[in-house]
């Protein structure tokens, strides 16, 4: 979860391939889950294990007490993604 969330560590994984090979394309470094707690779903990854979901979602009632993702501020509640995006743009254009 700290490599997705951290812009340096998530930008330096992006940028891996790209440097190495020349690609002509940059993939965001990210881990899937990223956007769960925006949601309302809180997880941990653990090491040895994986990641670990703490919220409980197996009814439909569970699934209505989520937060709806058009009614998400993803600047406050991921802020990091776009810093990450934004340096990388800057890296494409170099």
């Amino acid at each position: 979860r700290e490599r997705s969330e951290t812009p340096a560590m998530a930008t330096e994984l992006s940028l891996q391939c790209h440097r190495a090979y020349g690609m002509d394309g940059i993939i965001m470094f990210s881990d899937i889950l990223t956007p769960l707690p925006t949601l309302g779903i809180e997880f941990d990854v653990v090491k040895g294990i994986g990641p670990i979901i703490s919220t409980e979602v197996r009814s439909d009632e569970d699934v209505a007490k989520l937060k709806n993702a058009e009614d998400v501020d993803f600047d406050e509640t991921v802020p990091f993604i776009r810093e990450i995006l934004g340096t990388l743009a800057k890296e494409a254009e170099e």
